[in-house]
């Protein structure tokens, strides 16, 4: 929040043994809907789908084969 000035809240944490990868791995999955925003901030705009997706997983690792 501090490089957007935007109070941000998370909705969902994902667990994972290795959170750089998951990153990653969700990036790219996710990269036909990358915006960049004020300083270079990256943002998804992700259809409902995609977030109900994501609140779905609880650990990366259960999820890691389906993506990309």
């Amino acid at each position: 929040s501090r490089e957007t000035g935007r109070e941000i809240k998370p909705i969902h944490i994902i667990s994972s043994s290795d959170y750089t990868e998951a990153e990653r791995r969700l990036h790219n999955h996710f990269q036909e809907k990358r915006l960049y925003g004020e300083a270079g901030i990256e943002w998804f705009l992700l259809d409902p789908e995609d977030v109900e997706w994501l609140k779905s997983i609880t650990v990366f690792e259960d999820i890691e084969d389906e993506i990309s």
